[in-house]
């Protein structure tokens, strides 16, 4: 799996923080998650708004990208809601 190798792990454990009733991921590493895929953190005022909208932009990758969706399916063994 060529594309997005440096993140593969981050989408299923943003995917599972979303249905914490607290996130414990720290502000500042959610604001760098963001920033590596040019989301700017200081338009979301709390760590859940940011973290939604991470997670839509690897929903979105998915829907753009049918054999990347398909591809990071079959490696992690699971099935990816879009």
């Amino acid at each position: 799996m060529d594309t997005h190798t440096e993140f593969l792990h981050e989408y299923m454990w943003l995917k599972g923080a979303t249905y914490c009733k607290d996130i414990t991921f720290k502000r500042i590493t959610l604001d760098n998650i963001a920033r590596n895929h040019n989301i700017d953190p200081s338009l979301y005022k709390n760590k859940r708004l940011l973290l939604n909208a991470i997670i839509e932009y690897w929903k979105e990758l998915f829907r753009f990208n049918p054999e990347f969706h398909i591809a990071y399916q079959r490696y992690h063994g699971v099935e990816v809601e879009l």
